[in-house]
């Protein structure tokens, strides 16, 4: 766990996007009991409901992130999800693939290249959600990266986008994290 004086960690990885209230706001990969979307900014709570302070080393609790692009495959992400360039700081679980953390800043936010519906280049993000996306907490209106077409009137463009997150919105031109595939000498 680090402590005072050492440096932040900086880190990667895979997020939704969802509106609360008119917020566009970064939500969970995995929404578990007392998921919540967040802003730039935040600190973890045990999403799980137990009373203690995020991360625990006996919970999973905690901003989870890893080190390279090449590692998000670790977090299994479905198409229309987006990738974050995260500072970690605060109480940090370290682990053998990443790291667990109580405080997190998002420094810029990447939507993949293609439309997770047609494959044709993204232009921002739009309600309408690609096929098989999760259901998602009623109380959230879940934000997909779309092209022009299928997002239609809806689209809200990545200049807006990265206004109202307040972080660098970007297409991500390398691909999508869902072609990252894990190592073959991985287990």
């Amino acid at each position: 766990m680090s402590g005072p004086g050492i440096e932040p960690i900086v880190g990667r990885k895979v997020a939704w996007l969802a509106r609360v209230d008119g917020i566009v706001r970064f939500a969970p990969l995995y929404e578990r009991k007392l998921s919540e979307p967040y802003g730039p900014v935040a600190d973890a709570v045990c999403e799980g409901g137990l009373q203690h302070i995020a991360p625990n080393t006996e919970c999973g609790c905690g901003f989870h992130a890893v080190s390279s692009r090449e590692d998000l495959w670790r977090f299994s992400p479905a198409a229309g999800v987006i990738t974050l360039d995260v500072e970690l700081a605060g109480r940090v679980v370290e682990h053998e693939h990443g790291w667990r953390a109580e405080h997190q800043i998002v420094l810029g936010a990447h939507l993949p290249a293609r439309c997770p519906r047609c494959g044709r280049p993204v232009v921002g993000v739009a309600t309408r959600g690609p096929h098989g996306a999760p259901e998602r907490n009623v109380d959230w209106t879940m934000l997909y990266p779309v092209c022009r077409r299928c997002g239609r009137r809806r689209v809200i463009p990545v200049a807006t986008l990265a206004g109202a997150l307040r972080v660098e919105v970007s297409i991500d031109l390398i691909g999508p994290p869902v072609a990252i595939s894990p190592p073959s000498n991985s287990i």
